[in-house]
């Protein structure tokens, strides 16, 4: 027998998208039980987890001043790390020099940004970031379209669709939701009630297919609003960080999880019992 899932249920999951040891113990204590989360982290191989500390400054330094810059960039890159010794956030692997000796960034696939590009893009998109916050308030029809391509306009080399719509979620404090494949798998998967593993999603368009790109992220938003219309719009983002974080993470699932396994899935709230007809088969 496969194991079912709620939507609510899946918000549990966001804690296995950090370390573990990075994770402090009252946090743990208050949104989970911790032998749950190890049945979870069998199931789901995450290749990548972030350390709460990196997130834990991004929002307070960054997305909560509406703040884009390297740092934003690094942390969607996963080139963010915590130095204990210092007890600071710095980059790992983000700055270098290419062969000729030019300052360069790297993205999440180690290809090179011109460092002097990205401070070009970075003055271009904070001098229109009032211009994009007052249109993502309109209810206008192509709002989307018209948001995209002001922060399209200068974008470096190696800096894709997903990188343009990192700029906008920080500079707009999470109005516009950050991108993400596996949160759009999640998303898919929990919508079509089928395992994230039989959710097909196609190469991501390219930066300067618009219409495209445009497409696929309002595809993501009406998914979402779907799935968590009592979530949209919480402290004033699109999703809170913790339901995107716990989608990242169901996006990872690529097996069935079979009782006989894990055993059963706890409800979301002590002594609440999972109600079938709101259940969705789990990966």
């Amino acid at each position: 027998m496969i194991q079912t899932i709620t939507v609510e249920n899946v918000k549990e999951l966001h804690l296995l998208y950090f370390i573990d040891k990075s994770i402090p113990t009252k946090v743990l204590k208050k949104n989970n039980n911790k032998n749950y989360l190890e049945k979870w982290r069998e199931f789901i191989k995450i290749h990548k987890p972030v350390d709460y500390r990196v997130e834990k400054y991004i929002i307070n330094e960054r997305l909560k001043n509406g703040t884009y810059d390297a740092y934003s960039l690094a942390w969607k890159a996963g080139r963010l790390s915590y130095n204990e010794y210092n007890k600071d956030v710095e980059f790992c692997g983000f700055s270098d020099k290419d062969k000729c000796g030019n300052s360069i960034y790297r993205n999440e696939y180690g290809n090179t940004i011109l460092k002097e590009s990205f401070k070009e893009y970075y003055d271009n998109i904070k001098g229109c970031s009032k211009e994009i916050n007052d249109k993502i308030n309109t209810e206008d029809d192509d709002k989307w379209e018209v948001i995209y391509n002001k922060a399209y306009s200068k974008v470096p080399v190696n800096m894709g669709p997903v990188n343009i719509i990192n700029a906008l979620f920080f500079i707009t404090k999470g109005k516009a939701p950050i991108y993400d494949r596996f949160v759009h798998r999640a998303a898919k998967a929990l919508f079509m009630e089928i395992s994230p593993s039989d959710v097909y999603l196609g190469s991501n368009p390219e930066k300067k297919e618009v219409d495209k790109v445009v497409k696929m992220y309002k595809e993501y938003m009406i998914l979402l609003k779907k799935l968590f219309p009592k979530e949209i719009g919480k402290d004033n983002c699109f999703i809170s960080r913790e339901l995107d974080r716990a989608l990242w993470v169901y996006g990872h699932a690529n097996n069935k999880w079979m009782d006989n396994n894990l055993g059963t899935c706890p409800p979301s709230k002590a002594g609440q019992k999972m109600h079938k007809s709101k259940c969705v088969n789990v990966i």
